[in-house]
């Protein structure tokens, strides 16, 4: 076993010796291909400085040719210099080819110098991922140096454990072994001492007639507190037991029938609450179709919004019929006539969504001009013609000339009272009765 380790152990040794060789061959590439590297992008920047160095040279050499152009051409009536402004031309001209044929070879050696530095950007490209894969091996070369030396760590503290376990062990058997002789001579010297007095009994292993006795006895005290805390024997726990059994199924039977009653009361709920919401929304828009419709009989145009939820309602009446476009006023931006008038179709639309047999209005036409009135009274005396059953009070300081007045309207006119007048004579009136 020990042999077996030390083989192991020996071979992660040179398994790490040999990693640690290669890791060093990597880091040599590593810093050659980094050489090579800076090398290649120094090269590319001395030939981008030659490329600029040439473009600024041919560049000056044709400012210079044209700066001689325009001299030619200011100096021409001088017959003295157009010689020598022809020598300096040729020589610009000259000096312009040679700048030019220097470019063309600059242009040239700026592609030789680009195709060479792509190159070298690949080779630089490759040297990256040749380094990225040394680093990378050297990181796995790393991590498996650690995880061997740690393996190497566990292993020898395993071996040490092991060693020192079996070390215990075989001393915790001597003891064993000399504790055992010592018991089976014990035992051995009851047993012929036993056998003397009667043959062997069947009993548990280290009990005694006392113990037995105290068995016996702890069993009937548990025996007898487990019946106490029952509430009786056997017989009289399935009494109560089948008992308990019949009250719960009542119990259960009750319930189940008070959950069905529930559930058709809430499903009944749930119809009566649609059915209440249908019937608001339909009184809604009945209201709101007679608002409108009345509204059309002055050539006004409205609407009415009714909010339920937040129990709100508003008004919006445009009283200029030829604003196609508009929505509405508030009413609180109408005139008196227009506010009264609209408050009579609201009402009028309303009151067929209403059960009161006895409707009254009390000077509901002050405010209003004699088209308004004319208008209001007319709707409501056929309103009150229809509504079969109800009676309409109309209250007005306003004279009733212009009302047509037929066999169902009664007109009820009070005498004018007595201005000036501090008490009511209610002395002569009872002595008349």
């Amino acid at each position: 076993m020990e042999f077996h380790e030390l083989t192991i152990i020996r071979m992660q040794q040179e398994l790490i010796h040999g990693l640690k060789q290669d890791l060093g061959d990597l880091q040599r590439q590593h810093r050659e291909l980094q050489s090579r590297a800076v090398q290649a992008a120094q090269a590319v920047i001395k030939h981008n400085t030659d490329s600029k160095n040439l473009k600024l040279a041919f560049q000056r050499a044709e400012e210079r040719v044209e700066s001689l152009k325009e001299e030619l051409e200011r100096e021409a009536p001088q017959v003295g210099l157009l010689d020598s402004l022809k020598t300096q031309l040729t020589e610009a001209e000259e000096e312009q080819t040679l700048h030019q044929r220097q470019l063309e070879e600059a242009t040239q050696e700026k592609s030789r110098q680009g195709q060479k530095a792509a190159t070298l950007k690949h080779e630089l490209d490759a040297c990256d991922r040749r380094v990225n894969e040394v680093s990378a091996k050297i990181t796995k070369a790393k991590d498996k140096i650690a995880r061997l030396t740690t393996q190497r760590e566990r292993v020898l503290r395993e071996k040490n454990e092991a060693i020192a376990t079996v070390h215990d062990a075989k001393r915790d058997k001597q003891t064993g072994v000399d504790e055992r002789a010592e018991l089976a001579a014990h035992v051995d010297h009851f047993v012929e001492q036993a056998t003397k007095i009667s043959a062997r009994v069947a009993v548990d292993p280290g009990e005694t007639c006392n113990s037995l006795d105290k068995k016996i006895d702890r069993w009937r005290e548990d025996l007898g507190r487990a019946e106490r805390a029952l509430g009786g024997n056997q017989e009289t726990i399935a009494r109560d037991a089948i008992a308990a059994k019949k009250a719960y199924d009542a119990v259960a039977k009750q319930q189940n029938d008070l959950t069905s009653l529930l559930s058709t009361l809430k499903s009944s709920l749930a119809e009566r609450n649609a059915r209440w919401r249908t019937f608001r929304s339909r009184i809604s828009t009945n209201a709101r179709a007679g608002f409108q419709y009345l509204l059309a009989e002055r050539a006004f145009r409205g609407n009415m919004k009714i909010d339920h939820r937040n129990h709100l309602l508003d008004l919006q009446v445009e009283p200029d019929i030829s604003r196609k476009g508009a929505e509405g006023r508030q009413t609180k931006t109408l005139s008196g006539g227009e506010k009264s008038f609209s408050t009579i179709c609201m009402l009028l639309s309303l009151w067929d969504a209403m059960g009161s047999p006895i409707r009254c209005l009390d000077e509901f036409d002050v405010f209003m001009d004699s088209v308004n009135r004319d208008v209001s009274m007319k709707m409501m005396i056929g309103a009150a013609r229809k509504s079969v059953g109800r009676q309409f009070i109309l209250i007005t300081p306003q004279a009733m000339g212009n009302v047509d007045v037929a066999g169902d309207v009664k007109v009820i006119r009070l005498s004018d009272p007595e201005r000036g007048q501090t008490a009511l004579n209610f002395a002569g009136a009872a002595g008349a009765s």
